[in-house]
């Protein structure tokens, strides 16, 4: 895979204004995305975000994502073998107070996108990834590659 070129810093501060304002434009859409699909809280985005990285981070390395994390979009049952977390875990990795983490917890099982096993580990279900992969994260890989473009645009113009 071949890397883009990065921006040099020179070239960053000297359009760092209108850089700073293309960004702005997609983090702005970002977080009103991420706001509304989340109901609001933006708490539950961060656990829910930890859970996920949690449960995939044994199966990623240097080349992409392991033949064991491909077979879950295949095979739901293999998604209760995913590494768990629990509450306290959660707490200490956001920073959060673990009430809030309860609370995220229990509205995210709610929801479906979390599943609590018989010790109480939490993983994120099959649920949650059809809810954000068809094509919110599609969207969002999108507008993140049109937003690199433009800055590369600014960048180019000088």
């Amino acid at each position: 895979m071949e890397k883009s070129p990065r921006l040099p810093y020179a070239t960053y501060h000297q359009h760092r204004s209108h850089i700073s304002l293309v960004m702005s434009h997609f983090f702005l859409g970002y977080l009103h995305d991420i706001h509304k699909a989340f109901e609001g809280d933006l708490a539950m985005v961060i656990v829910v975000g930890e859970i996920a990285h949690h449960n995939f981070t044994r199966h990623f390395g240097p080349s992409g994502l392991s033949k064991t994390a491909s077979v879950l979009q295949t095979d739901p049952t293999r998604w209760a073998a995913l590494p768990g977390c629990n509450a306290f875990s959660l707490a200490n990795a956001t920073g959060l107070p673990r009430e809030t983490v309860r609370r995220k917890i229990k509205r995210l099982v709610e929801l479906g996108w979390l599943a609590r096993d018989t010790q109480g580990c939490l993983r994120i279900t099959p649920a949650l990834a059809n809810h954000f992969q068809p094509r919110w994260n599609y969207d969002l890989m999108e507008a993140l590659l049109a937003t690199a473009d433009r800055i590369r645009e600014v960048a180019k113009k000088g």
